[in-house]
C-alpha cells in the first residue's frame, strides 16, 4: 500500500486524536476502588491529555507548514498492512481481555502472540514459543510482584 506523505500523516493524525479523546474519556470514567492522593482515573487523564496535546500540536504543524507542499510528492509505503491489522485487533482484544481474563493472563497471552507474530514464519518453531512463553511468564511474574509491592491498583474499566 502507498500513500502520499501530504495525505496520510494528518490522516493518522486525526485518528490518533480521535484515540486520544476516547482514552480521556474512559479515563474520565474509570471507577476508583482506593483512595489515593492520585487516583488512576488521574493518571489516565494526565497521560491521555498530554498525548492529545502532542498529535493536536503536530497536527497544526503539518497543516500549516508550507514545507508539507513541498513534502507532498514523497511516497508512503507500508510493506505489511495484514501485520499491522492483526496487531491492531489483538491490541484491541487484548483490552477487552484485561477486564474479562485478568490483567496477568491477558498480558502473558498478548506478550507470546505478539512477539510470535512480529518474529516472521522462518522466526517461529516449537522451541521458540517455549522460551517466548517462559520469558512471558516471568515478566508477568516479576510485573506481579512490582506490583503488589508499590501497591499499584490496576484500573477496573477499558483501557481505551
Amino acid at each position: 500500500m502507498t500513500f502520499r506523505n501530504k495525505i496520510a500523516e494528518p490522516v493518522l493524525l486525526l485518528v490518533l486524536t480521535a484515540f486520544g479523546g476516547l482514552i480521556f474519556w474512559q479515563s474520565s470514567l474509570t471507577k476508583i476502588t482506593v483512595e489515593e492522593p492520585v487516583t488512576a482515573r488521574m493518571y489516565g487523564m494526565i497521560i491521555s491529555g498530554l498525548f492529545l496535546a502532542s498529535t493536536i500540536s503536530r497536527l497544526v504543524v503539518v497543516l500549516f507548514s508550507r514545507k508539507n507542499s513541498i513534502e507532498g510528492s514523497k511516497m508512503i509505503v507500508v510493506k505489511e498492512p495484514l501485520l499491522i491489522l492483526i496487531a491492531c485487533v489483538v491490541m484491541f482484544m487484548y483490552t477487552f481481555g484485561i477486564i474479562n481474563l485478568g490483567y496477568y493472563v491477558s498480558t502473558f497471552i498478548y506478550v507470546v502472540f505478539m512477539i510470535m507474530l512480529l518474529r516472521g514464519k522462518e522466526g517461529r518453531s516449537l522451541k521458540t514459543l517455549l522460551f517466548t512463553a517462559l520469558g512471558s511468564a516471568a515478566f508477568c511474574g516479576i510485573i506481579y510482584i512490582v506490583f503488589k509491592t508499590f501497591k499499584v491498583y490496576l484500573p477496573n474499566a477499558l483501557l481505551f
